[in-house]
């Protein structure tokens, strides 16, 4: 057996600001549509139904923007690649003129 191993060049959390979503959807639409809707997106096996059904148990949608459940019930509010990166850049650059590292950075946002 052999294990492959792969170095990021960037840090985890930071990877995923700027990629869009190939269906131009954020990240959180088929969340967010099986709360309004109860549908599950278009050609869903049966194990992505039931995927879907567990990723919303930790998630509470109020109007239109849905919320994850933090582990000591905080609710957090979900965002998309476009809103995440003006986030960062006012906390990074702006607001707080930091130029702290990620895990720092991701803990001033929160």
């Amino acid at each position: 057996m052999t294990i492959h191993v792969r170095q990021q060049n960037k840090m985890a959390h930071y990877q995923q600001i700027g990629e869009a979503e190939i269906d131009g959807n954020p990240w959180y639409h088929d969340i967010r549509e099986y709360f309004k809707r109860g549908v599950y997106p278009p050609k869903a096996t049966k194990h992505d139904k039931r995927t879907l059904r567990r990723l919303a148990t930790g998630f509470l949608l109020s109007g239109v923007i849905p919320y994850k459940r933090s582990v000591d019930s905080t609710l957090l509010r979900c965002v998309d690649d476009c809103e995440a990166r003006e986030i960062m850049e006012e906390v990074h650059g702006r607001a707080f003129s930091t130029h702290a590292n990620g895990h720092a950075l991701a803990c001033k946002i929160l």
